[in-house]
């Protein structure tokens, strides 16, 4: 997410996190989410472990992103990633519909 909207990337990461169940949890984020995605990941004492996408070996298309600048979700597009723009006005109940219709489990 951009750096831009560094309120919007902590609260999406604390929204993601927040439906997840368990104690031990496993998240994987984007080379730019480093940032304060990544501290607020870490922020959360059931975090287990936080793994960088790029360092995984998988395929673009494997991977799902989500940004609010349209620029970064079109960029991601052409190189072959399945990317979600999630505009400020948005709620959390479409940005789950849009990532469950890409088959991202646990929603």
């Amino acid at each position: 997410m951009s750096s831009l909207f560094t309120v919007a990337e902590i609260d999406l990461a604390r929204l993601g996190l927040a439906v997840l169940a368990g104690d031990e949890l496993d998240v994987v984020v984007g080379g730019l989410g480093l940032g304060y995605t990544a501290r607020a990941v870490l922020a959360d004492p059931r975090v287990r472990s936080m793994h960088v996408v790029e360092a995984l070996g998988v395929e673009p298309a494997e991977v799902v992103f989500v940004d609010d600048v349209l620029a970064n979700v079109r960029g991601a597009q052409a190189a072959g990633v399945n990317a979600v723009h999630f505009a400020l006005t948005d709620t959390y109940g479409s940005l789950r519909w849009r990532l469950q219709a890409l088959g991202v489990p646990g929603l």
